[in-house]
């Protein structure tokens, strides 16, 4: 784990305490004194990834800090203490929701400040694999590059439209903040299925004859398939429950005229019915063999239009809400990669 640890604390006496406690176990402290400015260092500095926000922090409470942590910083996994008066309840539902990671009183106790940061060790192993399953995602697209950045601009997308539905309210019994950083996590894995395809197909550049797509399609459910025996092992994981439901169902249309099992309306598990709107955009936006990439009104009118056909027109409404945040990703997508990088491969 990181040796850096932000500390934003208010008050200069608990500063003092939280500063030579974290030297004692050999870290290295960077002091602010306001959220604002933790939020600040946080945007400006990716390796920061333990944070200390005290509860009562003046402008940007310490609540409020962690859930920008959680929503706004995707880099990488922040992990979070929320610093507690000595006496007084714990506001567990609050920070619960806002995404904290564990709780330290003042004053300082340093076995207790080692534990929380040997939980944050653990939690970095996690991200370490998560890590290791994006780079698998990429081997994966480099059988069919279909253009390059593919990847992040999709989960990009799917996060943007998670965290809409989040913060409207919608769908509440299964959107929360656990479900948006999932789906940035599982999005990636959606082709993963196209290993077991044949190059002679997923390779062929142009357009696919009939019984050449009908091989493509199985994409799908050799994905599945696979996520399936690893929920063999985890049976309670969140995480492979939506990779599964993505990989399975991206290609489910809202009126059940999609691929594999022809499922229909909310039949089509959320999680997939995002995935399809982020992985036909950029496929609308990006540039093939056979087509040049389409701008972002043009794709943006074929979705609308798609909504109660081919998309859940919930989620269409979402994507007009985020339309502007989509252009910037497609925008920022195409200026970090080479002009060539988009002369590549047909995709399904």
């Amino acid at each position: 784990m990181s040796r850096r640890v932000l500390v934003a604390v208010h008050d200069t006496t608990a500063s003092e305490q939280v500063e030579q406690a974290l030297r004692s176990l050999g870290r290295e402290c960077e002091i602010v004194r306001s959220g604002t400015e933790a939020a600040e260092r946080l945007t400006n500095d990716p390796a920061l990834r333990v944070v200390i926000v005290d509860a009562a922090l003046p402008d940007l409470d310490g609540i409020s800090l962690c859930h920008w942590i959680r929503t706004k910083r995707q880099d990488g996994y922040t992990y979070t203490m929320l610093l507690l008066p000595d006496c007084g309840p714990k506001p567990f539902e609050a920070s619960t929701g806002a995404g904290v990671d564990e709780f330290l009183s003042r004053p300082i106790d340093v076995d207790e400040l080692r534990a929380r940061l040997l939980t944050g060790e653990r939690l970095e192993s996690v991200e370490a694999r998560d890590a290791l399953l994006f780079a698998m995602a990429k081997l994966c697209e480099s059988r069919d590059p279909e253009t390059s950045r593919h990847l992040e601009r999709c989960r990009a997308y799917c996060h943007l439209l998670a965290d809409d539905l989040r913060k409207n309210g919608l769908a509440p019994m299964e959107v929360d903040g656990e479900f948006v950083r999932l789906m940035w996590l599982a999005s990636p894995l959606h082709d993963i299925g196209k290993t077991g395809v044949p190059d002679s197909v997923l390779l062929k550049p142009g357009r696919l004859t009939d019984e050449e797509f009908a091989t493509m399609k199985t994409h799908t459910t050799i994905g599945a398939e696979t996520i399936s025996e690893c929920l063999k092992t985890c049976p309670e994981s969140r995480f492979l429950r939506i990779a599964l439901q993505i990989v399975e169902s991206h290609h489910e249309r809202w009126d059940g005229g999609g691929y594999p099992h022809g499922k229909s309306l909310e039949k089509i598990p959320l999680a997939a019915r995002i995935m399809a709107i982020a992985d036909v955009y950029d496929a609308l936006t990006s540039k093939r063999v056979y087509k040049n990439a389409l701008p972002h009104q043009v794709a943006m009118s074929i979705i609308v239009e798609g909504s109660g056909s081919h998309f859940d027109p919930m989620l269409v409404q979402s994507f007009c809400r985020q339309q502007d945040a989509f252009r910037k990703v497609r925008e920022a997508g195409e200026a970090a990669c080479p002009p060539e990088a988009n002369t590549l491969r047909r995709a399904a």
